[in-house]
């Protein structure tokens, strides 16, 4: 239709001949304004780059000659911010959504879902948020721990050389200026945010002693707590010690296949709030919230969600709903509804947001004096709204953080 038809240039990459051929027919037909170009390796890419410019990059990671990686490196290096998707053998579901959720790229599984990879590319080339960003360090560093990769990320900036070490997948350890370990790394991904950077791979020593404890999700949103905290003028300047053990830390566990998903409440590791952690009396008292939440007529999902950081600090659902993903997007909303009050200079707080849907009511109620909202999902056929905000309230008052 008319009213769905997007323009703009894609560049699909991949080595097997029949799956580039069969997808560049796919797109060409599913996008009909857009103009599809083919590489076959990463340094037929850049070749590609040379002579035009590319509006989305779908990209495998396995390739001969210059590798899906080692590709997006060198778009680093050479400053092209460019909507990507990655295709990879080894992704899942729960790892598109943490790459999303930290602001990397886009990965969908291989072999291909078409509709799928058509629904993202529409979105991309809409220029809509939701992880269809120019590839980061940190999406790098996201892309390398999904493909299992072992190497050595060398990243030039500043007159400084830094590396990470790499083995299949698990970040060992991190050497910058005078630190090592967990340190160099946390200071290297902030002091990295917003500059230009020279980043290349190379093979991992033989022998590198792991110094780094922690996975690469706990790693980068530490990192992600430490740059918000410096936007906020709250980092404690030239502190050689950053705290970190009572950061709250995001961990997806796969489900193992054929096991029923639970309704019982999933809480989480405490979460630093105005520079004390939540205590062990608060998680109490979240998990107990989540139990009062899912009680409530009709409830598909509920959960407590800081919309800072898009995370949740626990959620009780009936499966039906995937609530990370749901934290994370209407974490978006309540932003963008707090940025457009702010530009129209609206006083007071948000009492609550509603979103219909054809069978499900959506409500996102914030709570006061906190970076926090409680998200409830209702089934429209068994709930009441107006049952539903009222129990909402009296939960919401109740709660102690």
């Amino acid at each position: 239709m008319e009213g769905n038809k997007v323009a703009g240039t894609v560049l699909i990459v991949d080595d097997e001949a029949f799956f580039l051929h069969s997808l560049t027919e796919g797109l060409s037909t599913a996008l009909p304004g857009c103009t599809i170009h083919q590489a076959t390796n990463g340094q037929a890419a850049l070749d590609v780059f040379e002579r035009h410019p590319v509006d989305l990059l779908i990209t495998d990671l396995k390739m001969p000659r210059m590798d899906g990686l080692a590709l997006l490196a060198e778009l680093i290096n050479r400053r092209i911010h460019v909507h990507t998707i990655v295709l990879s053998a080894f992704s899942s579901a729960e790892n598109s959504a943490r790459a999303e959720r930290l602001g990397a790229v886009a990965v969908l599984d291989k072999p291909v879902d078409f509709e799928e990879i058509v629904r993202v590319a529409r979105q991309a080339l809409h220029g809509r948020r939701g992880g269809f960003e120019g590839v980061t360090l940190a999406g790098l560093l996201q892309l390398i721990e999904i493909e299992r990769k072992s190497c050595t990320i060398n990243v030039r900036f500043g007159g400084q050389l830094a590396r990470i070490f790499v083995g299949k997948g698990a970040t060992l350890d991190a050497w910058y200026r005078d630190q090592r370990g967990r340190e160099a790394f946390s200071s290297l991904i902030v002091d990295a945010e917003g500059v230009d950077l020279e980043i290349e791979l190379s093979h991992l020593p033989a022998h590198v002693e792991p110094a780094i404890d922690a996975s690469l999700s706990e790693l980068l949103l530490d990192c992600v707590r430490l740059v918000d905290e410096q936007k906020r003028g709250t980092s404690t300047a030239g502190t050689s010690k950053r705290r970190t053990q009572d950061a709250f830390l995001i961990t997806i566990e796969p489900t193992p296949a054929g096991t029923p998903p639970t309704s019982q409440p999933t809480t989480r590791a405490p979460l630093e709030r105005d520079g004390h952690p939540i205590t062990r009396t608060n998680m109490a008292d979240i998990n107990a919230t989540l139990q009062k939440l899912k009680q409530i007529q009709g409830a598909m999902g509920a959960a407590l969600v800081d919309y800072e950081t898009g995370i949740c600090l626990g959620s009780s659902g009936d499966g039906r709903l995937n609530l990370d993903l749901a934290a994370a997007g209407n974490a978006e909303v309540v932003r963008s509804k707090l940025r457009v009050m702010s530009d129209l200079k609206i006083t007071g707080g948000i009492h609550d947001i509603l979103i219909t849907l054809d069978e499900q009511l959506h409500i996102i109620r914030p709570v006061p004096k906190t970076n926090l909202f409680i998200y409830l999902a209702i089934d429209k056929r068994q709930g009441n709204l107006g049952i539903a905000r009222h129990k909402l309230q009296e939960i919401e008052g109740a709660l102690s953080l």
